[in-house]
């Protein structure tokens, strides 16, 4: 299930352009998301007990991101 999830999300990826695509939240393994996104740079804020490598660990309810940062958002 997650494969197709993954297949369906970065077919909707494809319409998503600018420069900052954020993925709120881990799932699966890191960037498999977000890593078909076409904006220039992505990353993922994850919480602070997540395992594994990370981008940004932060508290999910209080986003490090100021206003206009960003061009998109995914939340899984």
């Amino acid at each position: 299930m997650r494969a197709t999830e993954a297949l369906l999300v970065a077919e909707a990826l494809q319409d998503v352009f600018g420069w900052e695509l954020v993925q709120v939240g881990r799932w699966g393994p890191r960037h498999e998301l977000i890593g078909a996104g076409r904006t220039r740079r992505h990353f993922e804020i994850s919480a602070p007990n997540t395992q594994g490598p990370v981008d940004v660990t932060a508290r999910l309810e209080q986003l490090p991101l100021a206003s206009d940062s960003v061009d998109a958002v995914l939340l899984p």
